[in-house]
């Protein structure tokens, strides 16, 4: 079990990582400004700011890129969870076309999954599912809080690099 904590309840951009039992894992961070691979103002952007998503888990440094697959109303997404340029990690969130809805969430690397919304209008709870049958969730902890907090139950099978990644779609996505 892989829990996500709000730092800060002022910030929403920066969740440290811990197990079950409390330890730390590592944690994951949003840039001031996030800029996609394929960005088409990339070069007004200083040099000096971090433009991309960082992760760390158990020492390791690993980023979170992405770049858009479309320009629309809702524009559809990769996002690539890579380490020393070696990518672990791809998904695509692919917005229904003619429609304002929530994008749909498919893992294509290491494995071919999906991450399916569940529940109610005031929780969150996505279903890693793959060919019908789920095979993890994550949610967020029910109750009034001042950060949130969420808890991933997903396979072993998924090292915890890509498990820390899944929590990443799901924070991003969540509120949508």
């Amino acid at each position: 079990m892989l829990i996500a904590r709000q730092r800060s309840p002022f910030s929403a951009f920066t969740y440290d990582l811990v197990d079950q039992a409390g330890q730390a894992i590592g944690a994951l961070s949003w840039p001031d400004f996030a800029v996609a691979r394929n960005a088409r103002l990339k070069s007004l952007v200083p040099k000096s700011f971090t433009t991309s998503i960082r992760l760390t888990c158990q020492g390791q440094a690993y980023e979170v890129a992405f770049e858009y697959l479309t320009r629309d109303w809702a524009n559809d997404i990769r996002f690539v969870l890579t380490a020393g340029g070696d990518v672990l990690a791809s998904a695509d969130a692919i917005h229904p076309s003619k429609r304002i809805a929530r994008p749909r969430i498919t893992l294509t690397q290491p494995a071919s999954a999906e991450l399916v919304r569940i529940g109610g209008l005031f929780s969150i709870r996505y279903a890693l599912q793959s060919s019908g049958q789920t095979l993890g969730v994550v949610f967020e902890k029910p109750g009034l809080r001042l950060r949130r907090t969420l808890v991933a139950e997903l396979p072993d099978s998924l090292t915890l690099p890509v498990q820390c990644f899944m929590v990443f779609l799901v924070l991003n996505f969540g509120y949508r």
